[in-house]
């Protein structure tokens, strides 16, 4: 069986950058688009605690990273630079292929889209779907033997 991850030990996203667009990720772009400082907030809060979303609350646990991205919308390109921070921090941390000039011209060209990839990655990858990690088999399957009983033998008649 050959192996999906490169030489390299870089894996490819998990959806592409266009892949908000398909699928169930409708309702994550809508909310990107209407509010990507709770987008962005929710996945900074869900890579700190490995996807965990439990106790999240924008107002709340999330509001540094949400309240930092909505501070930065008042700056020209500052939305744009935390989303290119995020997907370099996202990338690195979970040893996906790119670079960080990949991250920034994606941040830039579509910031709503790489939000929503983040996000998706952090779900993804902490929610147990996608592992680096090929199965190895051990020993041979054996058959245990049976406790207790004995092979019959045909009678003679």
């Amino acid at each position: 069986m050959a192996s999906s991850i490169p030489p390299d030990g870089l894996r490819p996203w998990a959806s592409s950058l266009w892949g908000c667009f398909a699928g169930t990720h409708g309702s994550l772009l809508t909310l990107a688009c209407c509010c990507p400082c709770i987008t962005y907030g929710e996945t900074q809060y869900r890579y700190a605690h490995y996807g965990d979303r439990e106790g999240y609350s924008c107002c709340h646990s999330g509001a540094v990273s949400t309240w930092s991205f909505c501070i930065a919308g008042l700056v020209p390109c500052g939305p744009n630079l935390l989303t290119c921070l995020q997907l370099s921090q996202v990338r690195t941390g979970y040893h996906i292929q790119g670079n960080v000039w990949k991250d920034c011209a994606q941040g830039v060209v579509c910031t709503y889209c790489s939000l929503v990839r983040a996000e998706r990655e952090v779900e993804v990858t902490d929610g147990g779907t996608i592992t680096s990690e090929q199965y190895t088999s051990g020993e041979a399957m054996k058959m245990a033997p049976v406790v207790g009983s004995q092979p019959q033998q045909k009678s003679k008649s």
